[in-house]
């Protein structure tokens, strides 16, 4: 409909119908009521033989006089040959990239100040509970480290002004006090640690560490007890200055020939009878794992139900070894039965020559090969990955044979222990 002037008064007056209605002055400006009783201003213009419809704002949020003006302005534009709804698509589109660019500036500085701010002592935090805990295994390994040396070296300095150089320092300090497995250790704890930040997690813009070799080359793992080693070792344990947990988890280690992190992290509910399960999700390859408990294996790891000193009632227990902290229902870290070893070997609590925790595993498997148990039956018992035949096709558990073999060395270990 066309109208000689648009005000405020007519605009009011105007009601909705059963359609759309347009209010139109004679150079295009209009305004449209909608059936729905909302009303918009627009211009309706022709340009290059083509009819177009610009909305210039809503009636009650855009005044008349808003309208107008912007009206006056499209029309100008029009009148240069330009068309009003392209420059402003153009100039809303210009905006939008200002206001994300400025965004995009405030948020760089915001990470900066943030990543200033991040000091190691804060990305270990937040590397342990979002990426160790919920995707490795072996978190508690990465915790036992960073928390230890790494924090004690960095703790309060900003991630951000870590160099190269600062990690092979800490290295070589390492490896001067004697511990060249620990210095690699903290060198992939460490990389770990910062890939994530800078990957995942967005925390920082680069690490310092991609090209740091490890400062001691690989050396195979050689070392298995002797008999008579085997033997003051049991002993010395029950003196040694560590938890009566440790001391347990260090034995149970030799006697089931298992990982010392399976040994010290085993719970009541993988105990059923004479056997012991660990699940795939607790297994270093992926896979279930059955172990035969012999009598002193089961003597070890002590009574699933045991009787509370006060109350006389039985304790269900959980974790076997559990964590100090009763709060916590988690084992003992995998990480402190070798602190306590290397503690008691420099105090002279234990005499017998340097040794690791996980060297009790291949002292067991070292005398099950002295005691002529075939290679396949060894390679059961740690839970070693078959080769590709077996690992394909071979679906036999082998347990008649697990228990045949943990007997004899059940006997061959009483028999050096002067138990028989």
């Amino acid at each position: 409909m066309r109208v000689s002037r648009l005000t405020d008064k007519s605009i009011k007056a105007y009601k909705s119908n059963s359609k759309d209605e347009d209010y139109t002055e004679a150079g295009g400006f209009g305004v449209r009521v909608r059936k729905t009783g909302a009303k918009s201003f627009y211009y309706r213009y022709r340009f290059k033989g083509k009819v177009r419809f610009m909305t210039l704002g809503v009636y009650g949020s855009t005044s008349l006089a808003e309208a107008r003006d912007n009206y006056n302005q499209a029309y100008q534009l029009r009148e240069k040959g330009f068309d009003p709804m392209v420059v402003a698509k153009e100039k809303e589109a210009a905006e939008q990239k200002h206001l994300e660019e400025a965004l995009k500036i405030q948020a760089d500085e915001s990470n900066a100040r943030e990543s200033k701010a991040l000091t190691v002592s804060k990305l270990i935090d937040l590397y342990i509970e979002n990426h160790a805990k919920t995707q490795k295994k072996t978190w508690h390994k990465d915790e036992l480290v960073l928390r230890g040396d790494v924090i004690k070296a960095w703790g309060d300095r900003p991630a951000t002004e870590l160099e190269k150089s600062d990690l092979l320092i800490l290295m070589q300090q390492i490896i001067k006090r004697g511990a060249p497995g620990q210095a690699q250790n903290v060198l992939e704890a460490v990389r770990a640690m910062f890939n994530w930040a800078v990957d995942t997690a967005g925390h920082l813009k680069a690490t310092p560490f991609v090209q740091v070799k490890r400062a001691t080359k690989k050396t195979k793992g050689d070392r298995a007890l002797g008999e008579n080693e085997i033997s003051i070792l049991w002993n010395e344990l029950d003196e040694a200055d560590m938890s009566d947990e440790i001391k347990r988890a260090l034995k149970l280690t030799l006697v089931t020939i298992q990982r010392p992190g399976e040994c010290i992290s085993i719970h009541k509910e993988d105990v059923d009878g004479h056997w012991w399960t660990i699940p795939s999700e607790k297994s270093k390859n992926g896979m279930p794992h059955r172990i035969y408990l012999t009598d002193l294996a089961l003597e070890v790891i002590g009574d699933l139900e045991p009787c509370d000193t006060i109350t006389g009632e039985r304790i269900a227990l959980g974790y076997i070894f559990r964590c100090p902290n009763k709060k916590k229902e988690k084992p003992i870290l995998e990480g402190s039965m070798g602190q306590a070893v290397r503690k008691n070997l420099e105090s002279g609590k234990i005499t017998v020559k340097k040794f690791t925790p996980h060297d009790l595993r291949r002292t067991g498997v070292t005398h099950l090969a002295r005691l002529k148990i075939p290679k396949e039956w060894r390679e059961r018992i740690v839970n070693h990955l078959p080769e590709e035949l077996d690992a394909i096709y071979n679906l036999y558990e082998y347990d008649a044979e697990k228990e045949e073999a943990k007997k004899k060395w059940e006997v061959e270990l009483r028999r050096i222990l002067n138990m028989v």
